[in-house]
């Protein structure tokens, strides 16, 4: 890999023996833990100087979430535990497993629903404390977001105020092997889709089963995030994008580099990062400048998010 030596984007360790045999249980146990641990810590409600570094800060944006060990696989757990219902005799056990993440899993979407969407406090103070001018704008977004560093299926630091760097208040990480770009909404779809498959796999009688509320910019977002290209159209309206592409060019660094280093995942991102900022494929999918609903899309969803879209994107609204 080219580029300077004291890049460290290398993982700083391989998931442990303890991990890739866990139980599919205790994945899920631990991923709501982190869940909640994530949600709570916006709030103030972790105090803890072990866990914690800079001011604990709603996340109004984008997060990285990077880990030793994949996180979040639903339709792995989904797949799981559909082959045990079909196989159980004796449903009591199994029953009780998917009722709790059922119980858990609620409290967490009602987290969300009071606590971190436009009708609550904390998102109405972000709202109401947004600069006007385009250098404050832009530090104020900075410090509402964060890095989550897990290891071991458990959550070791939130840095909040950083994203794309490797260090903030004398504190360094090493990116790890799984890097996720990720906001509260999509942690918030994962629980609603394990409530929705324990309500609906028809061996338990659940009395409540809470629904997201939907804010108007979340309403078709959830395909966007999984799709690729909107992560990465977000980085490019802010100017991320640009800026990490022309140290590409200038530093001889990869585009595997540059990914990683904007938090993305090469694999899924990589292709889009590279053909929007060249943008000579005119007919490319990959390239984001190709298709007006998409600039739209991540534009409207900037404007009602308060993040401030550089010129240079705006300005793509323009073409044919």
């Amino acid at each position: 890999m080219n580029g300077p030596k004291k890049k460290r984007l290398q993982s700083d360790t391989k998931a442990p023996d303890n991990i890739v045999n866990m139980t599919v249980r205790e994945r899920i146990d631990r991923e709501l833990v982190i869940i909640d641990t994530i949600f709570r810590s916006q709030l103030g409600e972790i105090n803890s100087d072990r866990l914690l570094i800079g001011e604990p800060k709603y996340l109004r944006f984008l997060f990285s979430v990077q880990s030793d060990t994949e996180l979040f696989k639903i339709e792995s757990y989904i797949s799981h535990y559909s082959k045990r219902i079909e196989k159980s005799i004796n449903n009591t056990l199994l029953q009780n497993e998917l009722r709790g993440y059922h119980k858990r899993a609620n409290e967490l979407i009602d987290l969300f629903n009071f606590k971190l969407t436009e009708e609550s406090v904390i998102v109405k103070a972000y709202r109401d404390n947004l600069p006007e001018s385009f250098e404050e704008k832009l530090d104020y977004q900075n410090q509402h977001s964060a890095v989550v560093l897990v290891n071991h299926l458990k959550i070791s630091k939130i840095i909040f105020g950083a994203f794309n760097s490797f260090q903030k208040d004398g504190f360094s990480w090493e990116t790890r092997n799984h890097n996720y770009v990720s906001t509260n909404y999509e942690l918030a779809i994962f629980c609603e889709k394990l409530c929705r498959f324990v309500a609906d796999c028809g061996i338990i009688k659940l009395k409540n089963n809470n629904k997201l509320s939907f804010d108007s910019t979340d309403k078709g977002i959830e395909k966007c995030f999984e799709s690729g290209w909107f992560e990465v159209g977000l980085k490019f309206a802010s100017g991320e994008a640009q800026l990490a592409a022309n140290r590409k060019n200038q530093e001889g660094l990869s585009w595997d580099y540059v990914t990683k280093e904007l938090g993305l995942d090469p694999k899924k991102h990589r292709p889009y990062l590279s053909e929007t900022w060249n943008d000579t494929n005119k007919t490319s999918d990959k390239n984001i400048y190709n298709n007006k609903d998409k600039v739209t899309t991540i534009i409207n969803y900037c404007e009602e998010n308060g993040i401030t879209v550089v010129d240079d994107f705006m300005n793509k609204l323009s073409f044919d």
